[in-house]
């Protein structure tokens, strides 16, 4: 830039970097079946000239935002609307936190609940003691 003007360069990419809706839509599926984080056949992907709406009902808040996380990472997608809805039929669950441990208390389904309010409590980074004190139902 010898004389002190700037110059704008327009880089265009050929059709064949773009991929179709159909073939996104079925690489972010397919990708949803790699994290455990997005319930398999839970969330539906809709795609339109690279844009993603994800919808479905999930469990978990950070399963909604795993799934919009991992859609942003595909070549191609310019925009993302994330319409999942977070069920709201499980009962509450109190979580008290004291330094390094956590504690649980509520009262939880056993066949969909318990273990895995524990494990995610294990999981998560800064705990050291999960004191899990759910009182557990058992419904036939």
């Amino acid at each position: 830039m010898e004389d002190g003007k700037s110059k704008t360069i327009e880089i265009t990419f050929g059709d064949n970097c773009v991929e179709s809706d159909f073939k996104m839509a079925d690489k972010i599926l397919n990708s949803f079946k790699w994290h455990w984080k997005v319930p398999t056949n839970e969330v539906q992907v809709k795609v339109e000239a690279g844009w993603i709406t994800l919808e479905g009902k999930l469990q978990w808040q950070y399963q909604k935002e795993a799934a919009k996380r991992l859609v942003c990472n595909f070549a191609g997608v310019k925009g993302i609307t994330n319409n999942i809805i977070i069920k709201s039929d499980v009962d509450p669950i109190l979580a008290q936190v004291f330094d390094h441990e956590v504690r649980l208390k509520g009262t939880a389904d056993l066949s969909r609940l318990n273990d895995k309010v524990e494990i995610r409590s294990q999981n998560t980074h800064g705990f050291w003691i999960v004191d899990n004190e759910l009182v557990i139902e058992y419904n036939d």
